[in-house]
């Protein structure tokens, strides 16, 4: 389901509210989603991060 909102409501969007759940299924893998839909068109880097923490976090 696409997700289209207007940028006026931007901030609204982002919050983890009830009124801005929606259906979705969760693809397991970058690879599945852009062939199902379409590539990416922007990279994020995320820098100075633990990735053991971070497992951690996943497994709890």
């Amino acid at each position: 389901m696409e997700i289209e909102r207007s940028h006026e409501e931007l901030a609204r969007i982002l919050r983890a509210t009830r009124d801005n759940d929606v259906p979705r299924l969760y693809q397991p893998d970058y690879e599945t989603e852009a062939k199902a839909w379409c590539l990416s068109t922007r990279q994020v880097r995320i820098r100075n991060y633990d990735p053991e923490r971070l497992a951690r976090f996943w497994e709890t």
